[in-house]
């Protein structure tokens, strides 16, 4: 099941799975299925052919069963496509089913956020609509055929023929929420009606209330290919479509006024769409990049736009959100940082909307204990919430939806994760956004977020060592936890935590490079200090014998930490290679405890080659995995599938297996394949790092 989704419109078409029907998506945590996708064409009665696209058969209700509806499902007559003889080709803009004589192209519309509606190309970029092209070849054929495009409900209400409110449009919607539409002058009709098939094979123009089956219909005369486009467009009206900020609508009904203007556009802008979307294709998926990685950045990004909303204020301010899947969260600050590398490449925009959200209402100062839960507080400084609130409502200022004081585990406090993670949204930005205003402007929060840095390793500044001791005074009685809080306990606890440590020094960097691009050689001097003190901390630890980093450095020993190589990947994107390689030694280290990692048995699940981030834990998540494999390619100078073949095999399959009915998920058995959790989930573009190109060479890891 794919997502095909417009941008900012938290809206979804969903299919592809054979037998699992078709859902439309709106504001949703799950795929929302409303029933039969009915695609194809007749020849007439009893030599009807449909793509595969079918749920288990519906049963009439006692209305239409009286007026002669099969009681089974009509569609059980029909040639339904087999598997086999459907191929598919899947970009991250488009989606294209083919079989003899049919083929069904699903456009997504594309474009560069700005941070104006007035701005060019943002009508087109934010047009919450997709379209469906279904392409009739006929011209073997000497007699005439009708090709159909409409759904089969099984929900509740009814679906409304478009005839009766709009003559230029043929088609069906639901309320003022999602229309299925054609124009009446490229000669497509409706069909409406209890039992679409008996019109659709007689090539009847029956339109009636009663049912709820209904769609979209186009005689092709013998011997010809004709193509039906059609759109299915959402709307959501309203200025208080989210709750607990300001009011906000969606900002494309500030362009469009209604549901039916949103289908005309999209229907009068085809050609436009289709551009958009190959345009889109080429800017994220490199010339030459590895088909297998391109097939998963096509499926990851349609599940990151199906959550996304482009929210208006009252005062024309845009805002950016993600929400967090099956989950709900809105802008995980944790989600945002990884995001990094598909946003500043597809929309810079909206990376910076989003740590401006968290810079203006959600940060907060505190104090920091560093022995224990009595320990006297000292300053701590700037950090982030973990998010800015749940589904539609946002948390107050200053307030996360998911932390609680006086926890040990899920739920607890992430002010260091989310200090590192504000540390990259802002730097990525200032380094790769465009925005050099921005870059200016925001300097001194650059400068806060270094001092929060230094103070969490410690109190006394002769005493810092490169190590983040220091816990919130939010945590209470509780300890804080890292972004892999549902994973193991090697990973759940920030303090002295392997993965920390090495984000700690990533951040350091580019803060550093931030400082320099803006002329503040004091501060760079001291994020480059900062960056020196966690380097040598990590090297110090490293165990020679073990080829490999104890999973906590204020212990020895421990799981093996692949997790640990994923702060590495957005440093990487902005170019900071000749940073990174100011510290020779470790990036030997670290290869080193990559190819450790790696090896079967250790965080490689010995029944399938996939890849897991701790040893200890069976609950592995392909986004993160795919970050791990990019920098794991990047320190040991290969392709990531001739690093770690079986896994990238596996985070395939993973990422294909888990896109049945909940679309893709990102907490996975390794042993199984089986769905633990994070369906409908957006953070999977971090594939796109599996698509970088290769940089230049720097010291190799030991050899095993």
């Amino acid at each position: 099941m794919t997502h095909h989704a417009p941008m900012g419109a938290w809206s979804s078409l969903t299919l592809g799975l054979p037998g699992e029907g078709v859902g439309i998506d709106a504001e949703g945590l799950s795929v929302q299925p409303i029933g039969h996708l009915v695609a194809g064409f007749s020849l007439g009665p009893g030599r009807t052919t449909l793509l595969p696209f079918l749920s288990t058969p519906k049963k009439a209700d006692s209305e239409a069963m009286a007026a002669g509806a099969a009681a089974d499902g009509e569609f059980l007559t029909c040639r339904i496509v087999p598997v086999d003889k459907l191929s598919r080709k899947l970009t991250p803009a488009t989606d294209e089913f083919s079989t003899q004589g049919m083929k069904l192209r699903i456009t997504c519309p594309r474009g560069d956020l700005k941070p104006s509606l007035k701005a060019p190309g943002m009508p087109l970029a934010v047009l919450p609509a997709v379209l469906v092209d279904l392409e009739i070849d006929n011209s073997t054929n000497d007699r005439a055929a009708t090709c159909f495009l409409g759904f089969v409900s099984k929900g509740y209400g009814r679906l409304r023929p478009l005839d009766w409110g709009d003559s230029g449009l043929a088609g069906i919607a639901y309320q003022d929420r999602w229309a299925l539409a054609s124009t009446t002058n490229a000669g497509a009709y409706t069909i409406r009606s209890w039992n679409i098939l008996e019109s659709f094979e007689k090539g009847e123009r029956l339109v009636h209330g009663g049912g709820n089956e209904g769609g979209i219909a186009l005689s092709i005369p013998p011997r010809t290919k004709r193509t039906l486009t059609a759109t299915l467009a959402f709307y959501r009206s309203g200025d208080a479509v989210t709750h607990g900020w300001e009011p906000q609508a969606y900002a494309y009904t500030q362009l469009y006024p209604n549901l039916e203007s949103v289908a005309r556009t999209a229907l009068e802008k085809a050609s436009e769409v289709r551009a958009s979307a190959a345009e889109f294709d080429r800017k994220v998926i490199p010339h030459g990049a590895d088909p297998l990685f391109s097939e998963l950045l096509a499926q990851a990004s349609q599940a990151y736009y199906a959550n996304t909303s482009l929210l208006v204020n009252r005062d024309g301010t845009l805002h950016w959100n993600v929400c967090e899947g099956q989950y709900g969260w809105r802008n995980t600050l944790d989600l945002a940082a990884d995001h990094l590398p598909f946003e500043l490449t597809a929309h810079p925009w909206a990376a910076g909307n989003v740590i401006d959200g968290f810079i203006d209402r959600y940060s907060y100062h505190d104090k920091v204990r560093f022995d224990g839960k009595s320990s006297p507080l000292h300053e701590g400084g700037l950090s982030f919430t973990h998010d800015q609130g749940n589904y539609t409502a946002y948390s107050p200022a200053g307030v996360s939806a998911y932390e609680t004081a006086g926890r040990d585990g899920v739920y607890s406090y992430m002010t260091t994760e989310q200090l590192l993670n504000g540390s990259y949204c802002a730097s990525a930005y200032a380094l790769k956004g465009g925005d050099p205003a921005w870059s200016r402007r925001r300097l001194p929060v650059a400068r806060e977020l270094l001092a929060s840095l230094e103070n969490r390793e410690h109190w006394d500044p002769t005493k810092r060592d490169g190590i983040l001791r220091g816990e919130s005074e939010k945590v209470g009685s509780g300890s804080e936890i890292t972004t892999y809080d549902a994973l193991d306990h090697a990973l759940k606890n920030s303090r002295g935590n392997l993965y920390i440590v090495v984000k700690t020094w990533c951040a350091a960097l580019m803060l550093e490079r931030w400082f320099l691009q803006e002329g503040d050689n004091a501060s760079a001097k001291r994020a480059a200090a900062l960056a020196d003190r966690s380097a040598k901390a990590l090297s110090a630890t490293y165990d020679e014998k073990r080829k490999a980093f104890p999973s906590n450095l204020l212990e020895s020993g421990g799981s093996l930490l692949t997790a640990a190589l994923d702060p590495l990947v957005v440093p990487i994107y902005c170019g900071l290679d000749k940073e990174l390689k100011r510290y020779p030694l470790l990036l030997a280290q670290l290869g080193s405890h990559a190819a450790t990692c790696m090896r079967p048995g250790n965080c490689t699940d010995s029944k399938t080659g996939g890849l897991r981030l701790s040893s200890s834990s069976a609950n592995t998540w392909p986004s993160k995995v795919a970050m791990v494999l990019a920098s794991a390619g990047w320190l040991m100078n290969q392709p990531p599938r001739s690093v770690a073949p079986e896994a990238c095999n596996q985070l395939a399959s993973w990422m294909r297996s888990s896109a049945g009915k909940v679309t893709v998920s990102d907490q996975i058995d390794s042993a199984s394949g089986r769905v633990i959790g994070g369906s409908y989930y957006p953070r999977l573009v971090t594939v796109i790092s599996l698509l970088q190109p290769a940089t230049d060479k720097h010291p190799a890891p030991e050899k095993q």
